[in-house]
Formats: C-alpha cells, structure tokens, sequence
C-alpha cells in the first residue's frame, strides 16, 4: 500500500522537483495573516502564526 500510493507518487513527482518528501515530513510553520491573491483563508477568525511560519494555510 505505501508503495502504491505513496512512493509511486514521490518517484514521479520527484523527478521534477514538484514534490519532495521532506515538504511534509519537516513542514515549516503556519502564518494566516499572508494574503493570497489579496484574498484571507480567514472568515472572521483570529490569524495563527508559528514561530517558523512560512506558508499559507
């Protein structure tokens, strides 16, 4: 199964540079005040910032 669907994925995404595994298994952290395309993933909400906050979520 882990074969299956999850190394197949990594050795066909990896050979462009698209997808690596180390992007989930050592995530950097969560800022929610980042706009995307001037655009909150906020409704209302109070942001969350980690630490080592570099992506979008």
């Amino acid at each position: 199964m882990v074969k299956t669907c999850y190394q197949n994925a990594l050795d066909i995404f990896g050979k462009n540079g698209k997808m690596k595994e180390s992007d989930w298994l050592n995530p950097k952290g969560i800022n929610q005040t980042k706009l995307y395309n001037d655009n909150s993933v906020l409704r209302g909400q109070e942001p969350k910032v980690d630490a080592d906050a570099d992506k979008i979520v």
